[in-house]
């Protein structure tokens, strides 16, 4: 203490405290976000030090620092851990909750502040692969084989005279089919690109 005009107060203290329990009320507070900055609020409440390089020991000795602007003491922490083997000195020993936990008439830190309160899901798993034939999807695979078959059968059918007069000779038989056909194949995908696109992505 000091005495200055009469009046006694204190300029300074030791506190005595168990690390185990400034551990807990750290690690109670540490996920904390600012509201205003959307940052974890141990930038802000811990000095020089911001929340990665932050602990609990940096940050209640911020807390007691009278260079700050909130302290009107010093306030100097004897830590438990570093007690002299034998030493039968008391160190405050408290059993805070975590922070998913809540004392009574109160709440539990909201999930923004608090990992432990998020609830629990099972791991987001990617999309089902796809049955594949020749490395190829199945559909498509299936598709492509279907029109290959009725192409060759169509062009069998052709080369043997069935689709055109007989006076007709082979090359302007093949001309005259490929000619038709790919003109409706034309026409039909640039009618129905929607379905043709579809039916190519499937």
């Amino acid at each position: 203490s000091f005495l200055e005009n009469g009046v006694e107060f204190v300029q300074s203290i030791e506190y005595r405290i168990s690390d185990e329990t400034v551990q807990k009320v750290y690690n109670s507070c540490a996920g904390i976000q600012h509201t205003q900055t959307g940052r974890p609020a141990m930038d802000l409440g811990c000095g020089a030090y911001n929340a990665k390089t932050c602990n609990y020991r940096r940050w209640y000795e911020f807390m007691g620092d009278v260079n700050g602007d909130y302290v009107p003491f010093q306030i100097t922490y004897m830590w438990s851990d570093d007690a002299e083997e034998g030493s039968e000195k008391e160190y405050l020993k408290l059993f805070p909750l975590d922070c998913s936990e809540s004392y009574d008439d109160s709440y539990a830190c909201a999930c923004i502040d608090c990992e432990e309160s998020c609830p629990l899901t099972e791991a987001p798993t990617g999309p089902e692969e796809l049955w594949k034939i020749a490395g190829l999807y199945g559909v498509t695979f299936i598709v492509s084989l279907t029109l290959g078959l009725v192409l060759a059968v169509l062009i069998c059918w052709g080369s043997r005279g069935r689709t055109a007069p007989p006076s007709l000779c082979m090359p302007t038989l093949f001309g005259e089919f490929f000619y038709v056909g790919f003109r409706a194949w034309g026409t039909f995908c640039a009618k129905h690109p929607v379905l043709v696109l579809a039916l190519c992505s499937w």
